[in-house]
């Protein structure tokens, strides 16, 4: 274990805020509310509110795993919420937990964007349905390569959403929390607990 934080009374050492609201978080019995706003990293956009970063711990000495629960009803389309990756506003990795309405159910997924030939390409690689409340997400970070997994409950196994290859991990990422695509109209709440990060050193 290298960072674990259960959201008790405050938050730990080391988080910051990527364009704060701070009408738009709280913390309480145990979990920390964000919640669903207007905006997203999705190509121009690049107003996603209230995104929760921390330093990446070194990969070199062993695959990192970050985990975190979470409950979440998108209703929004493309409404989201779960784990990101970020390097910055268009270079980055999300597993998440999406709504599409009209179009597709609600699912578990990744989302990688970049710029490729000066050009912005955003890459959705892979969509599981999933339309419990409740998820607990996972991203293993093994030299360049990001698998994504999900469970319903802690007792049941992990499975894989997909994997995502980059050239490299270096130039200062962090790793952390994300929400976008909410409503400005209609609060809801999305409720994280349990984020920790680990190291298998043996691998």
């Amino acid at each position: 274990m290298i960072f674990e934080d259960r959201f008790s009374g405050r938050l730990g050492e080391g988080w910051s805020w990527l364009r704060e609201d701070p009408e738009a978080w709280r913390l309480e019995d145990g979990e920390l509310l964000i919640r669903s706003l207007p905006g997203a990293l999705y190509r121009q956009m690049n107003n996603c509110r209230n995104v929760l970063l921390r330093p990446m711990p070194d990969a070199q000495a062993g695959p990192l795993i970050i985990e975190v629960t979470m409950s979440s009803q998108p209703k929004n389309e493309f409404e989201h919420a779960g784990i990101v990756w970020y390097r910055g506003d268009d270079d980055y990795v999300v597993i998440s937990k999406e709504y599409y309405l009209g179009r597709l159910p609600t699912a578990v997924q990744m989302v990688r964007e970049e710029i490729v030939g000066g050009q912005m390409s955003s890459k959705v690689t892979c969509h599981t349905p999933y339309d419990m409340e409740q998820v607990s997400l996972r991203l293993q970070i093994e030299g360049t390569t990001f698998t994504g997994q999900y469970r319903a409950a802690e007792q049941e196994p992990w499975q894989t959403v997909g994997q995502i290859q980059l050239d490299s991990i270096g130039g200062g990422p962090k790793i952390g929390l994300i929400t976008g695509f909410g409503s400005q109209d209609e609060v809801r709440w999305v409720r994280f607990s349990n984020f920790r990060i680990l190291q298998d050193a043996g691998r």
